[in-house]
């Protein structure tokens, strides 16, 4: 529903600024670009779903901070940006952070697995931190790739928001569609 208001929004100001939204369809190839991170945002919204089940709100809110860590990694590989020596310590102080807490759960988990003799907690915990850690990294990828895309196109903001709302609407509706989910979307 957010991407479809923002598809809205976006096609109110192209047409009040360009009078028509033909500029967001204008260059098919162009548009398709916007597929991609469309689709990145698909995969991390529904593996932060899944991660909320799995961690708990403290690990899974200092986990996903990774993004910052993902954003400068990939923006050095995507856009080739240089990051300064200050830049590269902080990600690592923040990996570091972002491990003891992990590290702080594991062993608490340990101790809970081990009153009641198994390892179910250790081992939902260290699947939540994975599906936690890929959902960031997903969200970061799309974020520098969006801004290499805008930044390699005459396509205004609006027009690059438009494109990429109804990519977004269109990766969601499809799965819910075939899986025959959508009915109880409009229930809710």
């Amino acid at each position: 529903m957010q991407e479809a208001l923002k598809g809205l929004t976006c096609m109110l100001l192209l047409l009040r600024s360009e009078g028509t939204v033909k500029s967001a369809w204008a260059q098919p190839g162009e548009a398709l670009k916007t597929a991609v991170p469309a689709l990145l945002y698909l995969g991390q919204n529904n593996l932060q779903y899944i991660a909320v089940g799995l961690l708990d709100a403290a690990t899974y809110t200092v986990a996903y901070q990774t993004k910052t860590i993902w954003s400068g990694i990939f923006s050095v590989f995507l856009i080739g940006r240089a990051l300064t020596l200050n830049k590269w310590v902080g990600l690592a102080m923040l990996s570091l952070g972002v491990g003891v807490v992990q590290l702080s759960g594991v062993s608490k988990a340990k101790a809970a697995d081990a009153q009641e003799g198994g390892a179910s907690e250790v081992s939902q915990r260290a699947t939540g931190f994975f599906v936690i850690l890929s959902a960031a990294a997903l969200s970061s990828m799309a974020g520098v790739y969006f801004e290499k895309i805008l930044k390699g196109s005459r396509a205004s903001l609006w027009t690059r928001n438009l494109q990429l709302a109804f990519y977004s609407v269109l990766t969601a509706f499809v799965p819910l569609y075939m899986s025959g989910q959508l009915e109880q979307v409009g229930k809710k």
